[in-house]
């Protein structure tokens, strides 16, 4: 905690389950309400249940070409809905709040509509309402482009924004309250005897989100890496403790393998001819990546069954899930290394990955973070 506060600050996330009816907003405003008084609070919102997808079905029946700038002012509608909402419950619980937009909250975005990155968080107002003794109701997934659109960051879009908001704030902690109990060993939907884990490593969580484990974004992960955040994943209602994804859990380092994770639709597509020479990797994904394909896991060259001289073979594996999901960025600077298991060693020696805010971008009441 911060020597200047009075008392913690923690950042609350609470998914679209989570928040699925009047009657859930109300059991998660007691949440809050129960440690509002000691402790300052920033809850981040997702969109009540289903309403993101019925606003996708409301597009599509106006046209099949909607204009990914009107999107992002139609998605960003669900999680604007939720905000005011539950700010609402807590002020009839007699707990002082108020509800933001990400553009209030100082959310800064990259122009890209339907997948923008955070680029720059300025959490002036956030402050500002914390220090008065309130409790700040943030929507989440959104944000603003420079130019004042609305933007919108794609799957795991809310747990992004609070990781993002919690590293701006220097706050104690970023809590991703869902409906799973925490990070647990496998899917329990494919194994149902998963053990819930108590604690994992930054590097362990981002290799388990990047291969298909859908409790954490990736995304968000790196964030709390960069910034140190300690991000506790668990149950809304359950109220158990969950999950700590910290820099240094305390583990058994003779427990290897810490968990299991699948990705479903998976199509594997093979090039062959493709040229053994630096920076064929960007001129395979980078047309892909513009026109919005979720391709660009992994290239893997095969030295056996070369093709003509000069040449490789390249298997590429290509995530065809329908829905938007997160694009793993590849860094412009060496846009060859692409193998998912080295992500982690490229993190350290490269910066920031693309779309998390660099160190000195992310501001404490609008002037840079020592962080």
């Amino acid at each position: 905690m911060s020597p200047a506060r009075s008392r913690r600050w923690v950042v609350q996330k609470y998914g679209g389950t989570s928040v699925g009816s009047p009657a859930k907003i109300r059991r998660v405003a007691e949440r809050v309400a129960a440690i509002a008084a000691e402790t300052g609070v920033v809850v981040v919102v997702s969109a009540m249940g289903d309403t993101t997808d019925r606003l996708v079905k409301l597009a599509s029946r106006i046209t099949r070409d909607a204009p990914a700038r009107e999107m992002d002012s139609l998605l960003s509608a669900g999680e604007t809905i939720t905000a005011p909402l539950m700010a609402m419950a807590l002020q009839a619980l007699g707990v002082p709040a108020l509800s933001l937009s990400g553009a209030q909250a100082g959310i800064r975005t990259s122009h890209s509509h339907t997948r923008a990155r955070i680029l720059d968080v300025v959490p002036t107002r956030v402050i500002r309402e914390l220090e008065k003794g309130m409790t700040v109701v943030v929507a989440g997934f959104q944000g603003v482009n420079k130019t004042l659109d609305v933007t919108t960051l794609g799957r795991g879009g809310s747990d992004t924004t609070a990781v993002a908001l919690a590293a701006a704030l220097k706050a104690d902690e970023c809590e991703i309250n869902t409906d799973v109990p925490g990070i647990l060993t496998a899917d329990p939907r494919v194994v149902p005897e998963a053990r819930l884990l108590p604690a994992i490593s930054y590097d362990e969580m981002l290799e388990l989100s990047s291969l298909g484990a859908k409790v954490m974004h990736p995304r968000a992960v790196e964030i709390g890496e960069l910034y140190d955040i300690p991000i506790r994943v668990r149950g809304t209602f359950d109220g158990g403790a969950g999950t700590l994804i910290t820099r240094s859990p305390e583990v058994e380092e003779r427990n290897r393998v810490r968990g299991i994770a699948s990705e479903e639709d998976v199509a594997k597509l093979t090039l062959v001819g493709v040229p053994d020479k630096p920076g064929i990797a960007a001129r395979i994904f980078t047309p892909l990546a513009d026109k919005g394909s979720q391709s660009g896991q992994g290239l893997h060259r095969r030295h056996r069954d070369a093709g003509p001289a000069g040449h490789r073979r390249a298997d590429v594996q290509d995530a065809g899930r329908r829905r938007d999901q997160h694009r793993h960025d590849f860094d412009q600077r060496d846009p060859d290394h692409l193998h998912r298991g080295s992500r982690a060693r490229q993190r350290r020696g490269s910066g920031a990955p693309q779309g998390v805010p660099a160190r000195p971008g992310v501001r404490r009441g609008g002037t840079p973070a020592d962080a």
